[in-house]
């Protein structure tokens, strides 16, 4: 997909402050954050969300990078947030886990 911003940025294409990558995944912060810490976890692939078919296995090895990135920078709570769809509040039509930690009142529901 060529007008999408995440694809821009996993292809280096626009600049983003990545914070763990490997050949799959990469993650990047928030340039909205809505937590101290706040990043993006997305496939490099373009796949809408985590509506669109056969993401399971996605969606499992975008978990498995949030735990790896917890253990990397020592995070012990964080919150994983996937929005789905417009209507749930996904704003970039690329899947991604929002990670987010820090300050006990940005992270309650």
């Amino acid at each position: 997909m060529t007008d999408c911003i995440f694809c821009k940025i996993a292809q280096n294409s626009l600049p983003s402050e990545i914070v763990f990558e490997n050949e799959n995944f990469l993650a990047f912060k928030d340039i909205f954050p809505r937590a101290p810490i706040h990043y993006l976890i997305i496939p490099k692939n373009h796949i809408e969300s985590i509506a669109s078919d056969n993401s399971e296995e996605i969606a499992g090895e975008l978990i498995r990078a949030a735990k790896k990135i917890a253990e990397d920078k020592k995070i012990s709570g964080y919150k994983l947030v996937f929005n789905v769809g417009e209507a749930g509040g996904q704003i970039v039509p690329h899947l991604h886990l929002h990670f987010l930690a820090g300050g006990d009142s940005e992270l309650k529901i």
